[in-house]
């Protein structure tokens, strides 16, 4: 009995120890890396965007799985397409980069796919069918449009193209080549694009090998500077049949921008951005090689570590508007 108490006793202090020791690690890296700054942001709060400040009038888009915003610039600019914009993981509106295009003249409609009304709460199984939906409220189902597609909403530009011809030019940043599925909480994995009601076929991110998606894993629960480029890796590497979630390419004729940055710690996004270059037929590729993921301002967003420095991202920031600004206008 007594080596029984003792057992336990040993056990309760190492569980003591290791919980402590997570929570003083979250703790440390709240505040090492600037955590603590970053307010969670309610993204479909329509008045934080109405009320914005600029040369241009903004109105909210909200009907059947349609949502987002619609930014009309007071001064258009002439023989450009209408702006189509995805953004990313965060499930934001990316409302700095697109009000910035629409100071400039550009008309910009930036869109929700989760989220919002009419649409799954995470992104697990978004219908990709939503965007058929825009185009009806829109009416723009017969205008020609540029994409722009920020990390998984690139993948989801990319995989648009196969649906809507009327999509003739395509920005990417940060893009995938494949179709990547998430984790749930209770590790489960979802495709996160539906067609038809079936799941658009994905890489299974449970198939990275265990060592990298248990350090990754453990980074992200101390809120560490996480790196999940390994996963994606490996993942790719260990899926039997990869070429299954291959986006296809082949059907768009357009003109297509792409970005990356070399120090990309999430997704090898530099090297994805490669190989667009080489299967699509008129792919403009800049890898900004001391750049992070997304070209934000700081190294920490949203809890993510997007690598690169301060100074290389905004950096890359400045340079890929300029040519973003060259491709539109050139259009």
């Amino acid at each position: 009995m007594r080596v029984f108490v003792g057992i336990m006793i040993s056990l309760m202090a190492v569980a003591i120890i290791v919980v402590g020791t997570i929570f003083g690690l979250r703790i440390y890296n709240t505040f090492e890396h600037g955590l603590e700054d970053q307010a969670a942001i309610n993204h479909q709060r329509f008045s934080q965007y109405a009320d914005a400040d600029g040369p241009f009038s903004v109105e909210r888009i909200s009907e059947d799985r349609a949502n987002g915003i619609h930014i009309i610039p007071d001064e258009p600019a002439t023989g450009v397409n209408p702006v189509v914009m995805l953004s990313g993981s965060d499930g934001s509106l990316n409302f700095e980069f697109a009000s910035e295009l629409a100071e400039n003249g550009i008309e910009v409609y930036s869109l929700f796919y989760f989220g919002d009304d009419n649409q799954p709460d995470k992104l697990e199984m978004v219908p990709i069918e939503f965007f058929q939906d825009f185009l009806s409220v829109a009416e723009l189902e017969e205008t020609e449009l540029t994409v722009i597609g920020h990390e998984k909403g690139a993948e989801l530009a990319l995989i648009l193209t196969n649906f809507h011809d009327n999509i003739n030019e395509l920005v990417l940043y940060d893009p995938l080549t494949h179709v990547f599925g998430g984790l749930t909480m209770s590790f489960e994995s979802v495709s996160p694009w539906t067609y038809n009601d079936e799941m658009i076929t994905y890489i299974d991110l449970r198939d990275s090998n265990l060592m990298s998606l248990g350090r990754a894993l453990l980074y992200e629960g101390v809120l560490a500077p996480s790196n999940f480029r390994h996963v994606f890796e490996s993942a790719l590497e260990n899926t039997e049949n990869p070429e299954r979630a291959r986006i296809p390419t082949s059907n768009f004729t357009g003109r297509a921008l792409i970005f990356a940055g070399g120090e990309d710690p999430n997704y090898p996004s530099d090297v994805f951005a490669r190989e667009l270059g080489l299967s699509l037929d008129s792919a403009e590729v800049h890898v900004m090689e001391e750049a992070g993921h997304a070209f934000f301002r700081t190294e920490h967003f949203n809890d993510i570590h997007v690598g690169g420095t301060e100074e290389s991202n905004a950096q890359a920031k400045e340079q890929s508007f300029t040519i973003l600004m060259e491709f539109l206008e050139e259009g």
